[in-house]
This record gives structure tokens, C-alpha cells and sequence, in this order.
């Protein structure tokens, strides 16, 4: 995700972490809200639409950003040259694992008959919904007047937090004593 829009935001110091926060709830509310509908990746769309809506409505409501500006400081723009290389070559390493998968095993791994619309759909969720959340909203917003390492140990705690509902849901927390 590219951010390079015109607009300089102060630090978030004293006061406004209590708008931060809300912003946040607000952003990853709705990205976990319609997650938690259906997490596979079938309505990735969806999440992403309801994710970037809720995100830009704290942009233009809380923070005051022209709507011109919303999806480029969101860091939705053109991605630059390198940035697509290094996808392309991280791709590669991880499409590399299907030939060594079936090498190693001696089993053929196939596609799902929705490949593309699955496909589709979680790029949009994890992709871009998610990314919009932690990278376009989270890490933008503590990043500005801070280093890059002290703005990543103030979103580490907001990340974790974030997940807890997903460890619970599947099953790696549990009650016992009984």
C-alpha cells in the first residue's frame, strides 16, 4: 500500500488517542463484524466494502479529510515498481511449494472448482480489508511523528488484542477444571 497524499496529520499524543481508538474500533469492528459472517474468503467483497466504508466515514467524520484524499491516505493508489517485484518473487517462492509438496509426498494437490472467485475474495479480505485496517488506518495514524519500530510496538499491542477473538473461535483457548 502507497501513502503519499498531501495532507500532514498531527501525532497522536494525549487527547487524541481517545478518537484514534474509536476510529480503530470503528475500522476493525466492521472488518471482524463481517468476518465473522463467513471467514473463507466467499464474501471478501463484502468485507472489504463494509471495512473501507466504515474507514473512510472516521477519515472524513473524525479526522476531516477531504474524500478526495480518503482512499490514497488509506493507501489505496498506485503500488511502485519494486513493490510489485517483490510481490511477484514472494509469489513464486510461495507457489513453489506446490511442485515440492507433490515431490516430497507423492500426492497432486487440485484446485476447488470456485478457484477464481475465491481467490478473488480473499484478496479482498485478507488482502486489502485487512491490510486497509492495520497498515491504511492503525500503523498510518501511530506512525506519524514517531520512528517506524515505535509506531510498530504501539500497533503490536492493538494486533494482539485484535486476534484473541480468533484464537478463542477456533478452538486454542479453552476452560477447563471441571
Amino acid at each position: 500500500m502507497t501513502v503519499s497524499v498531501p495532507i500532514a496529520h498531527p501525532p497522536i499524543r494525549r487527547r487524541a488517542w481517545l478518537p484514534y481508538l474509536a476510529g480503530f474500533l470503528v475500522t476493525w469492528g466492521a472488518l471482524h463484524a463481517t468476518a465473522s459472517l463467513e471467514a473463507t474468503g466467499n464474501l471478501g467483497l463484502v468485507i472489504l466494502a463494509v471495512t473501507l466504508s466504515a474507514a473512510a466515514l472516521v477519515e472524513v467524520f473524525v479526522y476531516r479529510t477531504p474524500t478526495v484524499h480518503v482512499l490514497s491516505l488509506l493507501g489505496f493508489g498506485r503500488p511502485r515498481g519494486r513493490a510489485l517485484l517483490v510481490a511477484a518473487g514472494v509469489s513464486a517462492v510461495i507457489l513453489g511449494v506446490v511442485p515440492l509438496f507433490t515431490l516430497v509426498t507423492g500426492q497432486s494437490l487440485g484446485l476447488r472448482s470456485n478457484w477464481p472467485w475465491l481467490l478473488i475474495g480473499i484478496f479482498a479480505f485478507h488482502g486489502l480489508a485487512e491490510e486497509l485496517t492495520w497498515r491504511g488506518y492503525a500503523f498510518r495514524r501511530l506512525r506519524t511523528g514517531r520512528s517506524y519500530w515505535r509506531a510498530v510496538l504501539l500497533t503490536m499491542p492493538l494486533v494482539a488484542a485484535a486476534h484473541l477473538p480468533v484464537i478463542g473461535g477456533n478452538g486454542l483457548l479453552s476452560v477447563s477444571g471441571r
